[in-house]
């Protein structure tokens, strides 16, 4: 991922501080750990923008047990920042199948199958 994502040492990615330690082992970066929501245990879209930096290139959302998160609200915050979005699809097989082949949410959809 660091490769498609053009991050270079010191880079940042935020993500929730709730996930699997594989999600910020993929990329080798600095992660930016952002508070999750009590109803849903994803990253609370709230707290993302107060959280980045100069640094930062990436927000790594992590759909949790099912529930996916708000992406509409993600997608605008990486578009007024000029981020990429890479999707930790894991654990929300039903949410993969309802989206098309190239889905409008991310620039990287990756599940740990």
């Amino acid at each position: 991922m660091l490769l498609l994502l053009d991050t270079q040492p010191g880079d940042e990615i935020i993500m929730p501080s709730y996930t699997f330690v594989s999600t910020a082992n993929a990329f080798v970066r600095v992660p930016v750990f952002v508070d999750i929501r009590e109803d849903t245990l994803n990253i609370d879209e709230r707290l993302i923008e107060v959280a980045i930096t100069p640094r930062t290139k990436a927000i790594a959302p992590v759909h949790h047990a099912g529930i996916s998160c708000d992406m509409d609200a993600i997608m605008s915050i990486t578009k007024r920042h000029h981020l990429k979005v890479v999707e930790d699809a894991a654990q929300v097989l039903c949410h993969l199948r309802a989206l098309p082949k190239k889905s409008p949410f991310n620039d990287l959809l990756f599940t740990m199958i």
